[in-house]
């Protein structure tokens, strides 16, 4: 069993990881891969990222994507990642009507929860 996993995440990646039936074939359990979590948690680790990603208060591009990945990592996600070119559209689509183009926490909180809730 441990050299048919070892073989299938080297195969393909941790994609494999995010199917049920590795859940309860490998892991023997019956559960969802993704928990699902309370609002109240995602806030938390919205926060957690966002003092440890932001320059001065603010998300530029590049700490957006690291403040994401921050969160998800929290998260303990085995879904997949956003692509790079996700990350540049939701910058792009959130930077809108910010003067300074730069993000706060509120912009980090809805781009998590619209991920998580999509």
């Amino acid at each position: 069993r441990q050299q048919l996993h070892d073989w299938a995440v080297q195969l393909c990646g941790k994609a494999i990881m995010e199917t049920e039936v590795f859940a309860q074939y490998f892991l023997g359990e019956d559960r969802e891969v993704v928990p699902e979590f309370s609002t109240k948690t995602i806030e938390e680790f919205c926060v957690a990222a966002f003092m440890a990603k932001s320059e001065r208060g603010r998300l530029s591009e590049a700490t957006l994507e690291a403040a994401i990945k921050d969160v998800f990592h929290r998260m303990g996600y085995t879904v997949a990642q956003p692509s790079a070119p996700w990350y540049k559209a939701v910058y792009a689509n959130f930077s809108v009507g910010h003067a300074d183009g730069y993000l706060g926490y509120q912009d980090l909180r809805n781009i998590v929860v619209q991920y998580v809730e999509h």
